[in-house]
């Protein structure tokens, strides 16, 4: 009985300590990219897509930096990337996490800097047999203005 219980202990010590790690990791992506995403709207020059009151599932936006213009924000192969210029996309998420609903919906109204308020939705994805028990997605909201 002592053995027994002392292994459910430990399975489940383990198990705990995954759950905490899935956790840790959305939400230090999710935090990273609104971060990422809330800098780039406030430094940029003006915002090319989305127009004005739309919605897009990306957000370019305009520098008056060459090197950096266009700024384009997506997702490819279910990871959230930046372009800056003509440089490559590089990608703000790792293999482990997944983005899904990433969407820009510009804010601005006539004659003011501009604005824009994102979301996305971040999901972990664990390759093993356990990954049902695993799984953890959270939802992220963010909202910048130009300055």
């Amino acid at each position: 009985m002592v053995v027994f219980a002392l292994g459910f202990l430990v399975k489940e010590s383990g198990e705990t300590r995954l759950r905490q790690r899935v956790m840790a990791e959305v939400e230090q992506q999710g935090l990273l990219i609104s971060d990422h995403i809330s800098q780039a709207i406030r430094n940029a020059a003006s915002i090319t897509t989305p127009s004005a009151g739309n919605t897009t599932s990306s957000l370019t936006l305009a520098y008056a930096d060459v090197l950096k213009n266009p700024t384009v924000f997506d997702v490819s192969a279910d990871a959230v990337q930046i372009t800056e210029g003509a440089e490559s996309p590089i990608p703000l998420t790792n293999t482990r996490v997944l983005v899904t609903d990433f969407s820009f919906h510009n804010l601005s109204l006539a004659s003011t800097p501009g604005s824009v308020q994102f979301s996305f939705t971040l999901n972990y994805v664990l390759s093993s047999d356990d990954a049902t028990r695993f799984q953890y997605s959270r939802t992220f909201y963010g909202a910048a203005s130009l300055r």
